[in-house]
Parts: C-alpha cells; sequence; structure tokens
C-alpha cells in the first residue's frame, strides 16, 4: 500500500502544473505567464540561473522568500503600480505551493515564502506619495486609474480611420471596441467563421463567463465589416498586419493581443 501510494503521489506531481494551467482561462494563463516572466527577469539582474516557472516545478528548487522579499521591493523601486505588485506576489504563491506539490520546494521555505505580504490600500497609497516625492513613477504596468471617456462625437471620429488596408482594419477594431463592448483578447481570438456578413451577426466567446455570445452587428459595423473583409484573409484569423512599420499595406496574418493595445493606444492620442 504505501509503495503504491508513493507512486500515485509521484504520478500525481509530475502533473500538477499542466493540471493547474488546463483549468484556467487563456486570460489568466497570459497574465500568469506575464508576471513569472517579470520575476525571471529579476533574478537575472540578480545574477541568477533561470528556469521555465510557468511549467517546470524544478525552476522552483532554490527560490527563498528572500528572493521573493527582493522581488517586491524590486518592482516598487522600478516604478510598477501597488496594485500590480500584489497580483504577481500572488502569482508567485500560488506557483510556489504548485512547486511544493511537485516536491520542488520543501516544506519549511514554503511556509517562509508564504509570509511574504503585499500591500494594503491606505500602505498603497503611502508608498505611491513617498515614490512621488522622490521622483518616482507610480503606475508602470498598472491600468489608468480612471475610465477614458468618449463623447459620441470622439467615438464616431475614432471609428473614421481612413481608406487604406490599415484604415479599414483599425475601423474595424475600434467598431468592435465601442460599439459592442469587445475586450482587446476577445478581439484578437476572433476568426472569419465567427461573422455572418449575411445575417448581419457575430458570434465570439466572452471568457470573463465562459460562453459564447452572439452579437447583431451596427450599422456602422456591418459596413467596417463588409470593407474590412475585402482584404482578410479568407480563413483562420481574420486579422492582418504590417510587414514593415509605418507601411498602411497589411501582408501578414495574425494579430497580437500587446499588438492591439498597442494600436489603439497610438489611435487614442
Amino acid at each position: 500500500m504505501a509503495i503504491a501510494g508513493k507512486h500515485a503521489n509521484l504520478h500525481a506531481a509530475s502533473a500538477v502544473f499542466t493540471d493547474y494551467r488546463t483549468g484556467k482561462a487563456k486570460n489568466t494563463i497570459r497574465r500568469q505567464d506575464s508576471d513569472l516572466g517579470l520575476f525571471a527577469q529579476y533574478l537575472k539582474e540578480t545574477g541568477l540561473p533561470v528556469g521555465d516557472f510557468a511549467e517546470d516545478p524544478k525552476a522552483w528548487q532554490g527560490i527563498t522568500w528572500g528572493l521573493v522579499e527582493g522581488f517586491v521591493k524590486w518592482q516598487l523601486l522600478k516604478g510598477y503600480a501597488v496594485d500590480s505588485v500584489n497580483v504577481r506576489l500572488s502569482t508567485i504563491k500560488t506557483y510556489a505551493k504548485l512547486a511544493l506539490q511537485a516536491g520542488a520546494l520543501d516544506v519549511p521555505e514554503y511556509a517562509m515564502l508564504r509570509t511574504v505580504q503585499g500591500y494594503s490600500p491606505k500602505e498603497g497609497k503611502r508608498i505611491d506619495e513617498t515614490r512621488k516625492a522622490g521622483g518616482l513613477n507610480t503606475r508602470k504596468g498598472a491600468k489608468k486609474a480612471h475610465a477614458v471617456i468618449f463623447t459620441e462625437e470622439q467615438a464616431v471620429q475614432l471609428m473614421a480611420q481612413g481608406e487604406t488596408p490599415k484604415g479599414r482594419r483599425d475601423t474595424f477594431m475600434l467598431c468592435l471596441m465601442l460599439e459592442h463592448g469587445l475586450r482587446v483578447s476577445e478581439i484578437a481570438a476572433l476568426q472569419v467563421h465567427n461573422f455572418d456578413i449575411h445575417n448581419q451577426r457575430m458570434t465570439f466567446y466572452r471568457e470573463k463567463v465562459s460562453k459564447e455570445q452572439t452579437h447583431r452587428l451596427t450599422e456602422r459595423t456591418l459596413e467596417a465589416v463588409q470593407e474590412y473583409f475585402k482584404i482578410a484573409p479568407n480563413e483562420g484569423t481574420v486579422w492582418r498586419r504590417g510587414a514593415h512599420k509605418g507601411k498602411t499595406d497589411l501582408t501578414m496574418q495574425g494579430l497580437t493581443v500587446r499588438a492591439i493595445n498597442k494600436r489603439v493606444e497610438l489611435l487614442g492620442r
């Protein structure tokens, strides 16, 4: 019985990271990968070897509470928002727990690692005041403190991006955001088959509620779809991108969440 139990533990340990990540939404995994990537960057700057913290339990061997505490302080010095620091600390603790289950971290070290604390709203406010007084940025990597509100006239102007291939694509993209409320990740995931122009409908997967939704295209979005689909791919992802920066032609297929964010930020200036 003891031998059988040991074998069961070894089997479960080998799959603990995969099992955890399989059950999470794409946006969650994307955000966690970014958090772990920044942790790896911090370790590299301190001269320590770095492994695959997202999928390899062995990468967590040698990770101590002191390194995690140092990561928290390093982010503050780099100007990252306190909320972002707290989220990344939560990600570190989550994966450290997986590493514990996989046998890569021992119980005493994990217990010490858990003692590393984030910051309360009051503490975060004081930290920001101190950093501002010292001339440090306090919003790096965080969402804006307030939502940007467009008037209807401004939204209409923003959705009129011209007749070039890139302009047609951007108009289409902004219509999906402003007229239908799609998130950037939902926009990036759109496929050609998600659009039924004849019936003026669009289906897409709403990750937050884990459901597929159908929208009737607004008049402005329908016009944008019809224009963009003249140059859109015939199958697969609906998006095209330029091969050369500054050019208006679109020769490559696909757009990442990061690319869409950067494009929308540029258009909104």
